[in-house]
């Protein structure tokens, strides 16, 4: 067999090395990219890890690493094919630049070769997280067929197939004989383990494999280890494989003869690095054999089927206690699926005779109405609840309406602002008009009233953004509702201390007679109309009777709001919240969750984001991380919020894309960066693409470049709560806000499903700097040698007097 697989390893290095040659010569990579990728793979090598999301690095990642992965796989999987002359269907997740499919290619002809049984067809699915890897192993299986059949060598018929995707995503699948997961494992999983283990041997478990091959090599063997103990608890049957000597050895002399001038023409890369040159030398993987048993089950996130099971966190907090509860989640925990399956659930286990009658609120419409078709399709589901019909009324609220047995029973969901007005029958008093115009007229007869100079004396505070801010927060938020509370209340949150004449001049503004109208003041309305029954804890009069509220991104409604929501249903224990606290960009620092005198919160924490890119949920730590600080110490076990934990299991996409907006290339290569991570996108539609807020040079840009993709700019007011394919950051984008920076920039980066694009301008807002300067160096992927500069100016706006997180200012 050896003498058969020699004449392979010239052929292997010369495809590699052609596939490579081709891609080069195709792609206009800069220096920067190309020195940038090969410093990210030399992590690799000390015991660190690579991202793999730089357009070259399927090249500087096949010219040194397939040839030893090859012979990895070659040594691993000869003793399985040529045991059998069945057909072979493989998965090979995490395929990278298609090793483990050569490898097969090559045992095949070699087996033939020598007159040994193996299978007559072989199929392989090779699935990777990067775009740039599989683009790579489609080029280099390509070529290695190509020159197979022009050297007349017969071998059996190989089909591969590359696909760009997470390992996680894949649907259920009875056809697959051998699952392949070499090199899998990573030193940042090790907090993790446990649930990748547990997730990977579902997808075993589904795709029905006889035969599950785990490698790595020694420097990452505790992880695999750790890992493997999780297969054996489920039920797996394990055992170690003996890895054979080499069947090649020496250099890779046509890899060297594209890599070291590729690398040389950059004038970036140390000659040292040079001077070693690709070869076969295998790393000794350690290699185990598992046999699964039992069957997998769905969660959440994974495939769709007739029901979803949550894993032990979600399935706690979406089962009714009638207890007073908070839903804590970070950006992408499933917190408002869980709200929904809460709902569900509720109709399921409640008495018939209480004919159910719930009540459903999140802060803006979309939200709403992505609530409502979760709870429709759970119903829908249910083998207990029956649905019986689903309206959306003119003012956009949905009413389903159900059976549980021989009952009936409702299901209303409708936005924050309409409690005041549909539910509690409070209409503001009069038709709405524009706040900013409503404030300058207001501030224009302050100033005939008491002069220019004095209403000057209080300009800073004097703005349609604080004054609204400060309606929303204080005057509604702390229930200070006359200008005897207003004048002495605590600020709770409010970073701009008022003395009390600046105080009694707000209040002219925002309450003074006459009263302007807004959307709060329906909402001040309602909650002065039930002061009392709220105060006493008693259960309001209002025209239904409401059995349960439940409420989604809580942290945009005030503590006075939330007490309100609580005296709806008979007892406040039947009022259901769900929210982070770190994405309170309405509220800020003054959300607070109030208490109830008559019961206490029952806290769920959900700290696993799936819905986040691992990447993005890495690169934001530090910043969730610093808006915990924000807060005093004696507040922070009460935060309704939760670092976001990095979860392998998470869906795949790159880091954060960070662009110069100073450069004169930069819509360049914004179109660059949108083309080049396309693959990640579903196929099946036009992906949606979000530039927040306005941005109309950006808008523009994408909306030439990207004829493909649904492009739209939207507010943060609007898609909070809501979920992105390609979220656009641009930090010279306007925010209305004053003392809400931290939460916005934080709210508007969790919104993105696959990539983030940020553009750093100069000149922009320093505030929205300072923040985005908390963001991990290492995790976010700078286009351009002038954006990584571009990030270091921000980062050093952190801790001055523009950095709305800066302690002093706090």
């Amino acid at each position: 067999m050896d003498a058969a697989l020699g004449p392979y390893a010239e052929i292997v290095d010369r495809t590699v090395a052609q596939a490579c040659a081709r891609l080069i010569s195709e792609n206009s990579w800069s220096a920067w990219e190309v020195s940038q990728g090969l410093q990210e793979l030399l992590e690799l090598g000390s015991n660190g890890d690579c991202c793999y999301d730089r357009p070259s690095i399927g090249v500087s990642y096949a010219l040194w690493y397939h040839g030893r992965r090859c012979h990895d796989a070659l040594a691993v999987l000869a003793p399985l094919v040529l045991s059998s002359t069945d057909p072979l269907d493989v998965l090979d997740i995490g395929c990278g630049t298609g090793a483990v499919a050569t490898a097969l290619t090559v045992l095949s002809g070699a087996a033939e070769a020598a007159g040994l049984p193996h299978p007559e067809q072989i199929v392989v699915r090779g699935v990777d997280a990067s775009p740039f890897m599989v683009q790579t192993a489609r080029r280099a299986f390509g070529e290695l067929i190509t020159a197979i059949d022009a050297s007349g060598r017969r071998h059996t018929r190989v089909t591969a197939s590359f696909e760009v995707g997470s390992w996680m995503d894949l649907p259920p699948s009875t056809a697959t004989d051998l699952l392949v997961a070499g090199y899998l494992f990573d030193h940042s999983d090790a907090e993790h383990v446990d649930e990748l283990a547990s997730r990977f041997a579902r997808l075993g478990e589904s795709a029905g494999c006889q035969q599950v091959i785990v490698s790595t090599s020694w420097k990452k063997r505790d992880v695999m280890d750790r890992a493997l103990g999780e297969f054996e608890a489920r039920g797996w049957r394990l055992g170690p494989v003996e890895v054979p000597g080499p069947f090649w050895e020496g250099d890779l002399a046509h890899c060297d003869a594209v890599r070291a001038p590729w690398y040389r023409a950059t004038g970036e890369v140390s000659q040292g690095l040079l001077r070693k040159s690709p070869s076969w030398r295998r790393d000794s993987p350690v290699v185990t054999a598992c046999e699964p048993s039992g069957a997998a089950g769905a969660t959440l996130f994974g495939p769709t089927g007739p029901t979803l099971l949550l894993d032990d966190e979600q399935d706690e907090a979406a089962t009714p206690d009638d207890r007073l509860t908070v839903i804590v989640g970070s950006a992408g925990s499933g917190k408002s699926r869980v709200l929904a399956e809460r709902v569900v659930r509720t109709l399921e286990m409640t008495k018939p005779s209480l004919q159910p009658n719930i009540l459903v609120t999140a802060f803006n419409k979309a939200a709403v109405d992505q609530l409502a078709g979760w709870v429709a399709e759970r119903v829908q589901q249910s083998s207990i609840v029956a649905i019986d019909r689903h309206e959306i009324l003119k003012d956009g609220h949905h009413r389903i309406e159900a059976r549980v047995g021989s009952a009936s029973a409702r299901v209303t969901l409708l936005n924050r602002d309409r409690i005041a007005t549909q539910i509690l029958r409070r209409s503001g008093g009069g038709q709405i008009e524009p706040w900013k115009s409503v404030m300058r007229a207001r501030k224009d007869l302050l100033i005939e009233q008491l002069g220019q100079k004095e209403v000057g004396r209080h300009d800073a505070h004097l703005t349609p953004e604080f004054l609204a801010a400060e309606l929303e927060r204080v005057v509604l938020g702390e229930g200070a509702v006359t200008r005897k509370e207003y004048l002495t209340v605590d600020r709770r949150g409010r970073i701009k201390a008022l003395p009390a004449a600046t105080r009694s001049i707000v209040w002219d503004m925002v309450m003074g007679s006459p009263r302007p109208v807004s959307f709060t003041h329906p909402r001040i309305d309602a909650f002065t109309a039930h002061r009392a029954r709220v105060d006493a804890e008693e259960q309001l009069a209002v025209t239904k009777e409401w059995t349960h509220v439940f409420v989604d991104e809580c942290q945009d409604f005030t503590a006075s709001e939330i007490r309100l929501l609580g005296c709806i249903p008979p007892d406040p224990r039947r009022l259901v919240l769900a929210g982070d606290e770190a994405q309170s960009m309405h509220l800020g620092s003054s959300y607070r969750r109030p208490g109830f005198r008559t019961r206490q919160w029952k806290r769920h924490e959900l700290g696993g984001s799936y819905r986040l890119p691992l990447r993005i949920c890495e690169a934001i730590e530090p910043l969730s991380i610093e808006l915990l600080r924000a807060h005093p110490e004696s507040d922070r076990e009460e935060l309704d919020s939760i670092i976001p934990e990095s979860r392998k299991a998470a869906v795949s996409g790159p880091r954060p894309v960070v662009l110069d907006g100073g450069s004169p290339t930069w819509g360049e290569d914004l179109a660059a960066v949108l083309d080049a991570f396309r693959p990640l996108l579903p196929s099946t539609a036009k992906p949606s693409v979000t530039i927040v807020e306005q941005d109309q040079e950006v808008v523009a840009v994408v909306r030439a470049s990207t004829p493909w993709a649904d492009v739209n700019a939207e507010s943060m007011l609007s898609i909070k709560g809501l979920e992105r394919e390609v979220v656009i950051f641009s930090d010279r984008a306007r925010f209305d806000g004053d003392e809400s920076t931290g939460q916005w920039v934080y709210t508007a980066l969790t919104r993105p499903m696959t990539l983030l694009i940020v553009v750093l301008w100069p000149g922009s807002n320093a505030a929205t700097k300072a923040v985005l300067g908390r963001l991990r160096k290492d995790r976010l992927l700078f286009w351009t040698e002038s954006a990584r500069e571009a990030f270091e100016a921000a980062r050093r706006l952190r801790g001055t007097d523009a950095d709305p997180l800066a302690p002093a200012t706090l």
